[in-house]
Formats: C-alpha cells, sequence, structure tokens
C-alpha cells in the first residue's frame, strides 16, 4: 500500500465517521420527535375518549332523567347523613312494603304494586336493546310491525304476545333485526 491508498483510506474512515455520528444524531432526533408524537398521540386520544364518555354519561343522564336525580339523592344522602341511616332507611321502606304486599295484596297493588312492577319491567325486562337499536318492549307493542304474515289483532293475541315478552326478553321482533 503506497501513501496514496493509506491517505484516502484515512479520509474515508473519517468520513465514515461523521456520517455515523451524523446518522446518530438523527436517530436521536428522530426518536425524541417520535417520542414526542408519541405521547401527543396518548394524551389526544385519551381526551377524545374522555369528551366521547362525557357526552355518553350526559346523554344517559338527559335520557334517564328520574333515575339520575334519584342517584344523585342517595349519594347526597350517603354523604351528609352516612350509609348507615341510608341502609336503614332503605331496608325499612322494604320491610314496609314487603309486609304491606303480604297483608293486603289488593290495596298494595292498587296503590303501589302497579308502579313498583311497571318501574321493575321497565328497567330490569324492557329496557335491555337489540342491536339496532330497538327495545323489545317497543317493538312487541300493539302498534308495532311484527314480522309475521299473518297477524292476529284480537285481544286475545295482544294479550299473547306481550307475555312472550316475558318469556323471550332478549329476543327482539322489530322488522330491522329479522332482516
Amino acid at each position: 500500500m503506497n501513501a496514496n491508498g493509506i491517505g484516502l483510506f484515512l479520509v474515508g474512515g473519517g468520513m465514515l465517521g461523521v456520517v455515523v455520528w451524523l446518522l446518530h444524531k438523527l436517530g436521536r432526533a428522530l426518536a425524541t420527535i417520535a417520542e414526542v408524537l408519541a405521547a401527543a398521540m396518548v394524551v389526544f386520544i385519551a381526551l377524545w375518549s374522555a369528551v366521547k364518555l362525557l357526552g355518553w354519561l350526559g346523554k344517559q343522564v338527559f335520557q334517564h332523567w328520574r333515575t339520575s336525580r334519584g342517584v344523585l339523592a342517595a349519594v347526597a344522602w350517603w354523604q351528609w347523613l352516612g350509609w348507615p341511616s341510608l341502609a336503614i332507611t332503605t331496608g325499612s321502606v322494604g320491610v314496609v312494603l314487603v309486609g304491606w304486599r303480604l297483608l293486603d295484596v289488593v290495596s298494595f297493588d292498587r296503590c303501589c304494586g302497579r308502579f313498583l312492577r311497571a318501574w321493575w319491567l321497565r328497567w330490569f325486562t324492557y329496557a335491555r336493546n337489540c342491536p339496532a337499536g330497538c327495545t323489545p318492549a317497543a317493538s312487541l307493542s300493539p302498534t308495532a310491525p311484527c314480522p309475521s304474515k299473518s297477524r292476529s289483532t284480537s285481544s286475545a293475541a295482544v294479550a299473547r304476545r306481550f307475555l312472550m315478552l316475558r318469556r323471550v326478553v332478549l329476543r327482539c321482533r322489530c322488522r330491522r333485526c329479522w332482516g
């Protein structure tokens, strides 16, 4: 190897070192930028999810305003008077209602039984939604269209349809779900 080859080798090695050093600095800068972008994306997704959650909660509060008001009253009672008084009062009311129901079914049903039963059916039976967004109670109402071809409109048939709802709670019979 002559002096020209050795000089070319040293200059090439030096330039390769400079290129590697520049690539290292560029890589660190790009990694920092990627970390900042990833952190910004996580913050954006978290904020977007929080806004969507708040929107959904607001919709639920306005859609079920009685329940929201009841939960707010229970939380306020719990906060100011404590959970023992809330539990004792709720238990006492429950015992009185059950005792009244056991002692005199007719007066209980006339005064508050039908309201409690309607509330129970509305929240624990009818309120479950089908994938299309309709409720089984609405799709089995006497005025709702039925997917079957022959539909009887007699009072016995309507009563059978409502009784069938208790047996098949989650099955939706709307046209959107049946195609």
